[in-house]
């Protein structure tokens, strides 16, 4: 009750600003045009209609939002278009925002959380860029943005401050609780800051001590600390996980397994230029071929592979039939030879299944034919027996490169991080 009480008074008063009345009181613009809803097909009318009606509020908001040209403006006119699923224009403006250079850290991770919540896929790109530029002067330009007094943002800043720092001891508490103690002293000193300026003051005088939380307790882990909230958010188990591929564990028992025997997993073309992804100096190709598998895992799913276990029982199922003429006895004899559990043989298998589907996807993406080719073909003459063989030759060359070129695109917009060795003695 005391948190939502305090939650009211800052409410109150950021529904208060002129700003905010414009959004919900809007006057019409003469000439504008208005906020397009899709037809779509594949949801229920209610929550199309309900999706629309929020896309229109958020529409109308980020007409007022200042100044336009700002991340956060661009990333809140983009929201109407993200709910109502028009990904068609999304591209061009992710791409514009990922090359903002007045963007750090917090507006890297601000999109990728919205994006993740609308289950796209680029929300791990901006979780890498948000290590990429998560330097302090990085968090510093994103401070500035956000603190611009001539803001919208900013505006709300302001206006919320002065309920904020109305919080009793005791609320201040409750917020607390649950969090990290540096996370914690933090909120902490800037209450106790609030409390003692003006207003206006304020936000100058928590920048250094913020940029000082932000160098000591957030850059060293960031990319742990970004792949937790975006993930589960619960911690790796060093014993059991060797790294993180976009909030994916990756087995440390299977990179033992791959390492005896590399044959367990299908074969990866090489990310060439190397994949920039954050990793060791001196590359496995065991784990790097691992987490490549674990990515496309990960891209599997998005795509709609069933990758589910009962799927991948019974392709290990057509596996003992093909392989071992149903002799589940052989089969039993090649995991202990091997050294693998039949779980571990079923999770290896997941991650080569699913690399395959979507490398058979990749490669009839790249054959799709240009408009006209088709009759082209049929108005030409049969080829010879040699233009044929040469034909088939580049097309499995197309197809190489195209899977090539996925691969490092899978890499190079990945957020991975290894974790340490626990030390000996430690083992589950």
């Amino acid at each position: 009750m005391l948190l939502t009480a305090a939650f009211l008074r800052v409410a109150e008063r950021v529904l208060a600003m002129p700003e905010m009345r414009a959004w919900l009181d809007p006057v019409p613009i003469p000439g504008e045009q208005p906020f397009p809803i899709p037809a779509d097909l594949q949801h229920p009318v209610a929550s199309t209609e309900m999706a629309g009606e929020l896309a229109r509020a958020l529409y109308q908001f980020g007409r007022i939002f200042k100044p336009p040209q700002s991340w956060p403006a661009r990333l809140l006119q983009e929201l109407p278009y993200l709910l109502v699923g028009q990904a068609g224009r999304s591209g061009a403006v992710l791409d514009d925002l990922a090359n903002d250079q007045e963007m750090g850290p917090i507006g890297s991770l601000t999109a990728a959380k919205l994006l993740q919540i609308f289950k796209k896929p680029e929300a791990w790109r901006f979780a890498r860029r948000a290590v990429e530029h998560g330097s302090v002067e990085e968090f510093r330009k994103d401070y500035r943005t956000l603190s611009d007094g001539d803001s919208t943002f900013a505006r709300i800043i302001y206006t919320a401050l002065p309920a904020l720092a109305s919080l009793s001891d005791e609320e201040v508490g409750q917020v607390t609780a649950n969090m990290p103690i540096p996370e914690a002293a933090v909120l902490r000193l800037s209450l106790a800051v609030l409390r003692d300026m003006k207003t206006e003051g304020v936000v100058s005088a928590l920048r250094l001590p913020l940029e000082v939380w932000w160098g000591q307790e957030m850059q060293p882990r960031l990319a742990e600390r970004i792949s937790a909230f975006l993930g589960s958010g619960e911690p790796p188990d060093p014993t059991r996980v060797v790294a993180v591929a976009n909030g994916l564990p990756v087995s440390r028992r299977l990179l033992a397994l791959v390492r005896h025997n590399p044959g367990l997993l299908a074969r990866v073309p090489p990310a060439v230029p190397p994949a920039a992804s954050p990793g060791p100096a001196d590359p496995d190709p065991a784990l790097e071929n691992l987490v490549t598998l674990t990515l496309a895992l990960g891209e599997a799913a998005n795509r709609g592979v069933n990758v589910s276990d009962e799927a991948i029982g019974r392709k290990v199922a057509e596996i003992v039939k093909e392989q071992y003429l149903g002799d589940q006895g052989a089969f039993a004899a090649m995991l202990k030879q091997d050294g693998m559990t039949e779980a571990e043989y079923l999770e290896l298998t997941r991650l080569n299944v699913a690399y395959v589907e979507m490398s058979r996807l990749i490669e009839r993406d790249a054959t799709s034919p240009a408009p006209g080719a088709v009759e082209g073909a049929n108005a030409a003459q049969p080829a010879a027996a040699t233009g044929a063989a040469e034909s088939a030759g580049h097309a499995a060359q197309e197809h190489r490169q195209a899977v090539a070129v996925w691969v490092r695109g899978l890499r190079d917009m990945a957020l991975v991080y290894r974790i340490p060795e626990p030390p000996a003695g430690r083992g589950g």
